[in-house]
């Protein structure tokens, strides 16, 4: 029981570990987009918004990104492999979360205390289940080699237990 309890917290701690480093790396991938896009959004320039966009190609996780500027007009990447849907309503909450079943990030571009615009992206979660699959697994292995473990030396100790019973009984009486 102790071993279940000692993988279940660290599957836990690694589990919580995994997802800020999730959340992390989106606010990065919104950070370096939204540098990118403050020359297109302060001369409303949409069109060259797109092509920062383009960049996202390289992160398989990545299912959607949108920029949208100061008017609510917007340019978006979707993952080539996802059928066409409806970008999300324009948010005024900042920050990566989980909702859904997806990682979501807001990130407003600031340029001298002007917002020109936000950056949404939207992320898949397969790493975090790839890796809670995983842990479960090896949370099986340990538990079964534990349970493997306590059947040898409980066996050991009953032949040990038994020898000396034996012993004791089968002595002579003084």
């Amino acid at each position: 029981m102790p071993v279940i309890v000692a993988c279940t917290l660290f599957i836990a701690h690694a589990t919580d570990n995994f997802r800020g480093a999730m959340k992390e790396h989106l606010r990065v991938v919104s950070e370096g987009i939204a540098i990118n896009a403050t020359p297109a959004l302060e001369f409303e320039s949409l069109d060259s918004a797109r092509e920062i966009l383009g960049a996202l190609r390289a992160d398989p996780h990545i299912e959607l990104a949108v920029i949208y500027d100061r008017k609510g007009n917007s340019v978006d990447y979707r993952r080539a492999d996802l059928p066409p849907s409806v970008a999300p309503a324009h948010s005024g909450q900042e920050g990566a979360y989980f909702e859904d079943g997806k990682l979501r990030s807001y990130k407003r571009v600031m340029r001298e205390g002007q917002i020109l615009g936000t950056i949404f992206i939207e992320s898949d979660i397969e790493e975090l289940r790839d890796r809670s699959a995983d842990h479960g697994r090896v949370m099986l292995l340990v538990a079964l080699a534990s349970l493997v473990a306590a059947l040898l030396v409980a066996s050991q100790l009953k032949k040990l237990i038994s020898r000396c019973w034996c012993r004791s009984s089968s002595a002579p009486a003084s």
